[in-house]
């Protein structure tokens, strides 16, 4: 008989979750990288350094509506900026856009850049990354 003041142990994610970060800033890409290395089996980071590249990543997952994608976007970038890929992306369909979850991620303080994002359906929040911010979003994601 289970005791009804302990909360069952959480389980891991059937899938993990796909995390892609996409910025041109290599200490940026490397810092993400030490932040999520302790939810190694939990979260499959892949890496952009450009909007360009995050598209083409994306196209090559097999998106579904029910998966889980997290997509953390720099805003300023060689080739094609953070602003160019939210314009590409919502030309994709409902399903599509369903399966992905954007949050810019800049060091912007413009409340303009802040409104523009939103416009696009996007998060937003400050560089740097944290530890604590990581958790919270693979908490806010149902990873942990």
């Amino acid at each position: 008989m289970k005791n009804p003041e302990i909360p069952p142990a959480p389980t891991a994610a059937a899938e993990p979750l796909t995390v892609l970060l996409v910025d041109d800033d290599e200490a940026a890409r490397y810092l993400g990288q030490r932040l999520m290395r302790p939810y190694a089996s939990q979260v499959q980071l892949l890496l952009a350094t450009n909007g360009q590249e995050a598209l083409q990543v994306l196209h090559q997952l097999q998106l579904q509506p029910s998966g889980k994608v997290v997509v953390l976007l720099d805003l300023n970038m060689p080739v094609m900026d953070g602003f160019e890929f939210l314009e590409e992306y919502q030309h994709w369909s409902p399903e599509q856009q369903r399966a992905i979850r954007i949050i810019v991620v800049s060091s912007s303080e413009l409340p303009a850049d802040r409104q523009r994002a939103h416009a696009f359906g996007a998060e937003f929040r400050h560089k740097p990354l944290t530890s604590a911010s990581i958790t919270e979003l693979l908490q806010e994601s149902g990873t942990i």
